[in-house]
C-alpha cells in the first residue's frame, strides 16, 4: 500500500527538478541576451548541463578563511550585512 504513494512524490520531484533547469536556462539565455555575449550553450545540449556544473562547482569549492583573523566574525560578517540591509528596507520611513 505505500508503494502507491512513492509514483505521485516522484514525478513531482522529477517535474520540480525539471523545472528548475528550465528556469536556470531561461534565465542565462535572457542575461546572455540582455548584456550581448555567449549564453550558456556550450555545457551540454542547449546549455541545459550548465546548472549541473554549476552546482559541483559549488560542492566542492574550497571555503578560504583567514588564517590570522577573527574567523568568526569573518563567517557571519555577509549575514550581518545582509540582515542589517533588510532592517534598513522594511523600517525606513517613506518620504
Amino acid at each position: 500500500y505505500g508503494l502507491i504513494w512513492i509514483l505521485p512524490i516522484l514525478t513531482l520531484l522529477l517535474g520540480i527538478t525539471i523545472e528548475v533547469l528550465v528556469i536556470v536556462w531561461l534565465e542565462r539565455e535572457i542575461s546572455a541576451s540582455i548584456q550581448q555575449h555567449i549564453g550558456p550553450e556550450y555545457a551540454g545540449p542547449l546549455g541545459l548541463l550548465q546548472a549541473i556544473a554549476d552546482g559541483t562547482k559549488l560542492l566542492f569549492k574550497e571555503d578560504i578563511l583567514p588564517s590570522r583573523g577573527d574567523i568568526p566574525l569573518f563567517s557571519i560578517g555577509p549575514s550581518i550585512a545582509d540582515i542589517a540591509q533588510i532592517i534598513n528596507i522594511f523600517f525606513r520611513r517613506s518620504t
